[in-house]
């Protein structure tokens, strides 16, 4: 984020580069980027 914007967010740090960040209530990020994870098969607990 630019350095002249305010922090003012609930969650607000700046790392050791001076870069600042701000965590945005009810934001998610998702990515199809490949890990092992992504190929086990989920256990299903019910059949819908």
């Amino acid at each position: 984020m630019p350095h002249h914007y305010p922090l003012d967010a609930a969650t607000v740090w700046i790392d050791v580069d001076g870069n600042k960040f701000i965590k945005v209530k009810g934001v998610r990020w998702f990515t199809n980027l490949d890990f092992p994870q992504r190929h086990e098969d989920v256990i299903l607990y019910k059949r819908y």
